[in-house]
């Protein structure tokens, strides 16, 4: 699979979605300076199941045939946006003097974004003008054949998504239909750029940038409608499809294990297997990123979820978690004693579909205080885990008062242990269900 990154189309947030279906050592990021190597990038694909990049249509020529190519586009007025704010929270000084790339940080950080819309230099004005449009086509096309060369090489593509706020879900969850993955609809925005609004002259801008983008508008229109007619069951807001589909696919594919059955008690997106053990028992579980968990469940009855998860690292303490089910936060406690993690969740009647599957996000935050500031393992992410067990109970409504209490207690003593909860667990005769591979 290769992904053609058009910069500041969500491409950061989709790409974390496809790894998360790859083995870490199987997926290569091609630099921007072999953004139009066609050579290079043959040759990165030849050794890796997932290549990605800013790189060029004219790179792709000749792998059509032999690889699943995909593409993001966004509305290109909101695209230059990004793009300006992206560029002013970079720090030039971070880039050598020669480097044009400091000099467009530069100007982006002195400039209202009107001013840098209109700006006369020439790199500048093709990083707003008709960007999107330009990577879609081989060099030497006339403009007035811009939109509908770029509109008909798009249809060799084996996937064009939608970057907008009402259709990232959409195509998210889709991408992953179409590949056999364990479908996802909620993208972890990672490289949202924070926007000052005194900066953005409104309609004025906005007539700015259209200018710029006649061909990148007519095009975006045109791929837009066609994804709608497509994908027709569009939902009515951003952010509200559920993790599951109805009925679920027969199967779904991993990078950790291949393909894998639906009749499966356990399955799980998000996990990678960098940073394991001689084994190779590992899960990783990402700072500031989201996992899922399927499980079957009893149906029409409340339930107490412990999650046992053993960390690689003794110092490894991310408290900030928050665990939801179908865009619904549940109440959670968790408890960490030196290097695993406790995580007690009450899941009310009704969250199962209906096939009995509970889908569950967790999501986590750096403590960033202390040595936890600093990354855990060797290649600079912060925390590697393993899910190791997993508690359940029905009628959890019954015991979560004293479960509640329990966890309290632990978690302002930190004297809880895995052997403890184990006891604990098995006297009141739950579920266990064993996360291996």
């Amino acid at each position: 699979m290769i992904f053609q990154h058009i910069p500041k189309t969500a491409g950061v947030s989709v790409r974390a979605v496809i790894g998360a279906n790859f083995h870490a050592q199987r997926i290569a990021h091609v630099p921007d300076r072999h953004w139009l190597d066609q050579a290079f990038v043959f040759e990165t694909a030849a050794h890796h199941d997932f290549v990605h990049g800013h790189f060029h249509y004219g790179a792709l020529a000749g792998l059509f045939e032999t690889a699943r190519i995909i593409t993001f586009l966004r509305n290109p007025i909101q695209r230059v946006r990004s793009l300006y704010f992206f560029l002013r929270r970079q720090d030039p000084t971070a880039f050598a003097p020669e480097d044009r790339n400091r000099f467009f940080v530069e100007q982006a950080r002195s400039l209202s974004l009107y001013e840098f819309v209109i700006h006369s230099d020439r790199d500048i004005a093709t990083m707003v003008g008709d960007y999107q449009v330009r990577m879609l086509f081989p060099f030497g096309v006339s403009a007035e054949h811009w939109v509908t060369r770029a509109f008909a090489n798009l249809q060799a593509y084996y996937f064009v998504g939608i970057a907008d706020p009402d259709l990232i879900d959409r195509s998210v969850f889709e991408l992953c239909k179409l590949n056999g993955w364990l479908t996802q609809s909620r993208p972890e925005l990672v490289n949202h750029a924070v926007r000052d609004i005194s900066l953005d002259d409104g309609d004025r801008v906005s007539r700015a940038i259209a200018e710029r983008n006649v061909n990148d508008c007519a095009l975006y229109r045109m791929v837009r409608e066609t994804f709608m007619a497509k994908y027709p069951q569009i939902a009515a807001g951003a952010r509200t499809l559920v993790s599951i589909p109805e009925p679920p696919p027969d199967s779904y594919l991993t990078g950790l294990d291949g393909e894998v059955g639906m009749e499966q008690p356990l399955r799980c997106w998000g996990w990678h297997d960098r940073g394991t053990d001689d084994a190779g028992r590992y899960w990783r579980w990402g700072a500031s990123a989201q996992m899922g968990l399927q499980l079957r469940v009893p149906q029409d009855t409340s339930l107490f979820m412990m999650l046992d998860l053993p960390s690689v690292h003794p110092r490894v303490e991310m408290p900030l978690v928050t665990l939801e089910s179908g865009g619904r936060p549940l109440e959670s406690e968790c408890v960490h004693f030196r290097d695993r993690w406790h995580i007690g969740a009450w899941v009310p009647p009704g969250m199962a579909n209906a096939q009995g599957t509970l889908a569950i996000e967790l999501r986590c935050a750096v403590r960033g205080e202390g040595d936890y500031e600093q990354p855990a393992v060797v290649d600079d992410r912060f925390v590697t885990l393993v899910l190791e067990r997993i508690y359940i109970m029905s009628d959890g409504g019954t015991a979560a008062p004293v479960v509640r209490e329990f966890l309290k207690r632990s978690k302002r003593r930190t004297w809880i242990g895995s052997r403890l909860i184990h006891t604990i667990v098995s006297a009141l005769g739950w579920t266990t269900t064993r996360a291996a591979r």
